[in-house]
């Protein structure tokens, strides 16, 4: 039963994959994205800068 679902899985993949390979990249954007402000706001030289805490504000939201 295991590789009727995982066919059926796969045929469905192949079949719609306009739809997912957008979806897949987008979503890898947003997650480097969102690893990125998170970095920023983490880093102890961005506390040197003028406005360092709007900068981390921002960043956190």
């Amino acid at each position: 039963m295991k590789s009727l679902y995982k066919n059926l899985s796969e045929d469905g993949i192949r079949r719609h994959k306009r739809l997912y390979y957008p979806f897949i990249g987008t979503t890898v954007f947003f997650i480097v994205l969102i690893n990125l402000c998170l970095s920023i706001s983490a880093d102890p030289v961005i506390e040197t800068f003028f406005g360092a805490t709007t900068i981390g504000t921002l960043m956190d939201l």
